[in-house]
């Protein structure tokens, strides 16, 4: 939405931030504020890229609309597809290509298609969708454990287990969705991290509703000790889980874990 309101005036955003503290050896946020501030006042970029929002990270530059954050703690934690339009190399930044407006994203279905749903009659990919669907109370195939081979589809189809995903200023789980839940998976920023409100909510909860915390990031650790120290303790003295096989697991992989734990063995061993 930014990228489309600064189009239409012609302007460049350039957007930064850091991976590491300022007191870790190889604290990449001053090199990344320098890069910043040299891509938004070069006439080239300007000229290139105006009415883009771009991302200065790590010596690379992003278009943020096609940004994620790819990882929890490396300082390359940032990707986009396709890749980079450029880099700042010897203190000046260089575009490979200049930005094109972003595809659509959702093609329009065929007509005939649209025909069917609208008489009410299955398509093609509905059909082969419900034929690939197991039978109800199936054995799963797929689950390596030994206590998971005795567990049933229809255990776990039963257990109820959330994703909240928590950004700048979002609120906690409300007190009515906590009580209708198995368990819950907690998908933080960065390395897992909750706010000090967040903690203090659902900290009375943990003793009898798993809380697992999991990083949102597409890969990386739930936690942090080596830069910010006390990050695991803070979490796990108030009930959190954040390791037993969840510490690497991005928040769905830890919710299909937490699911099939609390159908073979109980919440007790989550």
């Amino acid at each position: 939405m930014l990228s489309t309101a600064l189009a239409a005036a012609g302007k460049l955003l350039c957007l930064t931030g850091a991976m590491l503290p300022a007191d870790q050896l190889g604290a990449d946020g001053p090199a990344n504020l320098r890069d910043a501030i040299q891509i938004a006042g070069d006439a080239g970029v300007r000229r290139l890229a105006g009415g883009s929002v771009l991302l200065a990270l790590n010596q690379r530059i992003h278009l943020a609309q096609y940004v994620r954050k790819a990882d929890s703690s490396l300082t390359g934690a940032f990707h986009s597809h396709p890749g980079p339009i450029g880099e700042v190399r010897g203190g000046r930044p260089l575009l490979y290509y200049a930005p094109v407006p972003p595809p659509q994203l959702l093609a329009p279905a065929p007509v005939q298609q649209q025909q069917q749903q609208q008489q009410g009659e299955p398509s093609a990919a509905q059909d082969q969708q419900q034929q690939q669907q197991p039978s109800a109370g199936a054995a799963p195939s797929w689950l390596p454990h030994a206590a998971f081979q005795r567990v049933r589809g229809g255990a776990l189809a039963g257990q109820r287990v959330a994703i909240w995903t928590l950004t700048a200023g979002a609120l906690s789980p409300p007190e009515a969705l906590l009580q209708q839940l198995d368990g819950l998976v907690l998908a933080g920023s960065g390395t897992g991290s909750l706010s000090a409100a967040t903690l203090g909510a659902l900290a009375p909860w943990t003793a009898h509703l798993p809380c697992v915390v999991a990083s949102r990031c597409g890969c990386g650790a739930n936690h942090d000790d080596f830069c910010y120290r006390g990050s695991l303790e803070k979490y796990e003295n108030r009930g959190f889980i954040l390791r037993g096989g969840y510490e690497e697991l991005n928040p769905l992989q830890a919710r299909a874990l937490l699911v099939m734990r609390l159908a073979a063995l109980g919440r007790a061993l989550v």
